[in-house]
């Protein structure tokens, strides 16, 4: 399996999103994005709302966000001020949808946030007051379901008693922290260094504040690993019981982060031993009865995110994988069955509305993302401008291959008919290979007199390992990207 995996090991995109970032045009504007906010039919499906953090006090080494390194706190409050009236922002052109009864008595708006993620950078890096200050600001304007998730980014080495205090109060109840890896050695060679002592504190002090799904993120791929040495943090890891965990793979992209060439490349370990060190992990983790929910998540069996993959209920977004606001139907689009489409349709449960440097929102039929530089971001909001700096509005196409890709990264499955099959043809002619291979199952439509039967498309077990790699063979863009010389991550 390890050759098989040596040989797929390639940069492709990750697949938060289709079509991704990289096509996004610069030519969107601010204007589209008030237009497209403003439609009568925007507000048919619930919220989810992102804020974007950028500070950090310490530089990681391996970090691929957009991040500002400061140790000046005090430059939290004006940049929250910044959200609170980039929100107004938001709220004014939704406004213009023309619906009288959009907000309730308190003026906020009527439409449900399901969902509420902070991340950065650093949440933390706010005070508590801030925290709490900031959180009034939101439910100001924004109305939350009974259950919304409310989840935020935590730095153990940030995290004050005082941070879980407000958070908690302000009603979280889902924690993501990064650990990346438990050796000292490791982690001073990516600048990370955090005591598995104090995290295993942090834990519990969480879960007695009631925290009831908390996720790790670990990092495969960096200087210094080796498989038993891995195999020591995931023991490690196991012994804090998360309820989620994800084993992200090292983006070794100097030549886009610079401070990713502080890390001597020397010290990486090679692909053979990086996909040693996945392999045993993935073995570590099922053994330990973690759910293999699929591209880097795993959770526990009662956990809701391995309950929705189950039920093939489970989503994608710019976070990753995530659980639906609501139920999907298996019923099939009418328009696009009749074009000859995969059936059961896949579609998003929720609109993203993000706010902050470079964060990136979903609408749907549209993605928009913010300017990725603070003082344009302050001078554009300042000046009453929704601070866009590119986005896209999807094509037919681009929502038909949307819909195939989600389907198979987030249910590994889809039925489709003749018309899709002729249409996809150069396609599954690439699937052929995959099929070879054992990664895809492949079952052609068949229709006579007495029964009519649906193709599918299936990924294997073995195939999950490379479903980037599947995923890509339906992605339109992948020509013009290459020629533009875009670089991604690889896929193992």
């Amino acid at each position: 399996m390890l050759e098989q995996l040596q040989r797929y090991s390639r940069p492709v995109p990750r697949y938060t999103s289709y079509p991704t970032a990289p096509v996004f045009r610069e030519d969107f504007a601010a204007e589209d994005y008030a237009s497209l906010l403003g439609r009568p039919d925007r507000g048919r499906r619930p919220l989810s709302l992102y804020f974007h953090f950028p500070f950090c006090r310490n530089i990681c080494f391996f970090c691929a966000c957009t991040v500002i390194y400061t140790a000046n706190k005090k430059r939290m409050a004006p940049y929250m001020r910044l959200l609170v009236r980039e929100m107004d922002l938001v709220l004014e052109a939704l406004a213009a949808r023309g619906e009288g009864e959009a907000r309730d008595d308190d003026g906020r708006l009527f439409q449900a946030v399901s969902q509420l993620h902070f991340g950065g950078g650093t949440p933390g890096f706010a005070s508590p007051d801030e925290i709490r200050g900031f959180h009034r600001e939101i439910t100001k304007r924004f109305r939350f379901a009974p259950d919304a998730e409310l989840s935020v980014e935590l730095d153990p080495r940030e995290t004050t008693d005082e941070h879980i205090a407000a958070y908690a109060g302000c009603g979280f109840n889902r924690a993501s922290l990064g650990v990346q890896d438990l050796d000292p050695k490791v982690q001073r060679a990516v600048n990370r260094v955090q005591p598995f002592d104090e995290l295993e504190i942090l834990l519990t002090k969480l879960r007695e504040a009631g925290f009831r799904g908390i996720n790790l993120d670990l990092i495969y791929g960096l200087p210094h690993q080796t498989p038993e040495g891995f195999a020591q943090t995931i023991d490690g890891v196991l012994s804090l019981q998360p309820d989620r965990l994800s084993l992200f793979q090292f983006a070794y992209l100097p030549q886009l982060k610079q401070h990713q060439q502080r890390i001597n490349a020397e010290a990486l370990p090679e692909v053979r031993t990086r996909l040693e060190i996945l392999s045993n992990s993935i073995e570590q983790l099922t053994r330990a009865g973690y759910v293999y929910i699929g591209m880097d998540h795993f959770a526990r069996p009662d956990d809701p995110m391995a309950i929705a993959a189950s039920r093939g209920e489970l989503e994608r977004n710019f976070q990753g994988y995530t659980v639906p606001p609501g139920m999907h139907s298996d019923a099939s689009d009418d328009a696009a069955r009749e074009r000859g489409s995969a059936s059961a349709a896949y579609e998003q449960g929720s609109d993203l509305l993000a706010f902050g440097v470079s964060a990136i929102g979903d609408l749907g039929d549209a993605y928009v993302q913010n300017t990725r530089h603070l003082k344009t971001y302050e001078s554009e909001v300042l000046a009453g401008r929704l601070p866009v700096d590119r986005g896209l509005v999807l094509n037919a196409d681009d929502h038909e291959r949307r819909r195939i890709i989600m389907l198979l990264i987030c249910r590994f499955e889809l039925e489709y008919d003749s018309g899709f099959r002729a249409r996809y043809a150069p396609e599954f002619e690439v699937l052929a290979g995959f099929h070879a291979e054992g990664l895809v199952e492949i079952e052609e439509p068949s229709f006579s007199k007495t029964a009519n039967r649906p193709g599918r498309l299936r990924v294997t077990e073995a195939g999950k390992f490379v479903i980037r790699n599947i995923c890509q063979v339906f992605d339109a863009y992948t020509r013009e990207l290459a020629a533009r010389g875009q670089q991604f991550s690889k896929s193992v």
